[in-house]
């Protein structure tokens, strides 16, 4: 996220600096209504797409075990980590704040846009004159000429002005035949989401300042400059307030008066084309041609737990054996997207022994063993048998040091799958062959209790056995330092 906002501010940044350097001044109203409108887009869109076009370099990565220190290792009061520990998502406050009050600040403009639209929803509810194309209401009280799409409103004063009348109407039709109250739309919906990027705004004067000089433009062509100048003078106090409208009179009449009395420049045509085509190589550069670290593939084993005659848990009808494949077959769907290769001691419904399954790892020369189950307690105790949630086990022998380096990494996996999930996971040690015997990182996943109606509906839920998958990927990426 923060890698998308500092390219697109710095597209937007380029892009309308290229803009306010060489095409601001530049009667190109037509090309530059499409290079804002465009390069807006691009600052915006392209950012959000992963390109690997980029050198690359070799770069090994390493576990977390990997990486513990002894010292740190014999510093560890390894009684006090022998026993079941909860670990709940860790609340990041600052982070929530900033996402609250861009919301609220997202909310606050959505329902300006609203307002005035609603407003102007309003005003058209009113008896309306059918002419040149437009829907005129008329107004009683003295504010500015404005237009929203085909709708136009004017005081009576304007409209019983027939010279100045025909004048307005000439402007505002090219406001609605080129579609400028889209253009209008479009910027104030993108205002809401990228508020907090200064560029944006800059964007928005400059293409409403645009519309202006395109509807001076044609009007020029059919009406005598200074006589045109004097009418818009005439408007220039007064103003309406809405942001949507395309207003006759409009701010920075001094840059308007200019442009009109500005010649056509065609000997810099080629050469400022050249710059803006450079400034879109550019950015298509930055977002395309990275550095990009071409890593080792972490090396995973899945182990769905039970198989063949082993059902493992059962609870009506439904067995362990065959949610937890479904669970590593998703995995393997995933897998491709976090450079994660993954070998599984089972890939169909067969029964594998724990010896083999531990060989598996031993002869792949794996980074991370995890092995998938699902609990459940058969007990007459209400109270034990309601029992829900996942659980994550790791190996128990924490005395030996070789061992104990793991525990910073299966902690690791559980406090950042436990962010992943939103839920809060129990992490504890235990003596399972599996966890003992592999050589490398391991973890032992209880994905929920079948005995516990919510728990069993969730497992059955293809989404959220996709979620459970995403989770357990990404915190496996977690336990890895490069």
């Amino acid at each position: 996220m923060i890698n998308y906002m500092l390219l697109s501010f710095l597209g937007t940044f380029i892009f309308f600096g290229v803009y306010q350097l060489f095409l601001k001044n530049e009667k190109w109203f037509q090309f530059n209504r499409l290079y804002l409108l465009l390069s807006l887009i691009i600052s915006l869109v392209l950012p959000a797409f992963q390109f690997n076009w980029g050198i690359e370099i070799n770069a090994e990565h390493e576990l977390i075990a990997q990486s513990q220190s002894l010292f740190e290792i014999e510093k560890i009061d390894v009684s006090s980590e022998l026993n079941t520990t909860y670990i709940k998502p860790e609340i990041r406050f600052f982070e929530r704040v900033l996402f609250a009050v861009y919301l609220t600040i997202s909310f606050l403009f959505t329902l300006r846009l609203f307002l005035q639209l609603f407003a102007l929803y309003q005003m058209t509810r009113k008896p309306f004159k059918n002419e040149s194309g437009f829907k005129i209401f008329i107004k009683n009280e003295s504010k500015g000429v404005f237009s929203f799409f085909h709708f136009l409103f004017v005081n009576s004063d304007v409209y019983q002005n027939k010279d100045i009348l025909c004048t307005i109407l000439l402007h505002e039709n090219v406001h609605r035949k080129q579609g400028h109250s889209i253009d209008n739309l479009f910027i104030e919906m993108v205002s809401i989401v990228f508020w907090f990027n200064p560029l944006i705004w800059l964007f928005k004067k400059a293409i409403k300042q645009n519309h202006e000089y395109l509807a001076d433009q044609a009007c020029q062509a059919e009406t005598e400059t200074t006589l045109y100048q004097n009418l818009i003078l005439q408007f220039a106090q007064k103003q309406s307030t809405g942001r949507l409208v395309s207003q006759f009179s409009y701010p920075k009449l001094k840059n308007r008066m200019i442009m009109m009395n500005m010649k056509h420049s065609k000997r810099n045509r080629i050469w400022k084309g050249f710059l803006i085509l450079f400034a879109f190589t550019c950015f298509g550069v930055l977002n395309s041609f990275k550095l990009t670290p071409k890593e080792k593939p972490l090396i995973v084993i899945i182990d769905p737990g039970h198989g063949g005659q082993d059902h493992g848990t059962s609870v009506d009808g439904i067995h362990e054996k065959d949610l937890v494949l479904l669970v590593s077959e998703e995995l393997k769907k995933q897998a491709q997207f976090h450079n994660i290769q993954l070998h599984f001691t089972r890939n169909k419904d067969e029964f594998i022994d724990l010896k083999s399954r531990v060989e598996v790892q031993k002869n792949e020369k794996a980074d991370f063993y995890l092995s998938l189950h699902i609990n459940a307690i058969h007990d007459a105790n209400e109270k034990t048998s309601a029992k829900s949630g996942i659980e994550i086990y790791y190996s128990n022998l924490l005395t030996q040091k070789d061992t104990l380096a793991n525990f910073y990494t299966a902690k690791t996996f559980a406090q950042s799958f436990s962010n992943h999930i939103n839920e809060k996971v129990r992490f504890l040690p235990a003596p399972f062959y599996v966890l003992k015997e592999v050589n490398c990182p391991s973890i032992l996943i209880e994905c929920g209790f079948l005995s516990n109606e919510e728990d069993r509906k969730k497992l059955l839920d293809s989404a959220y056995r996709e979620e459970l998958a995403k989770a357990i990927l990404l915190s496996i990426r977690e336990i890895k330092r490069t």
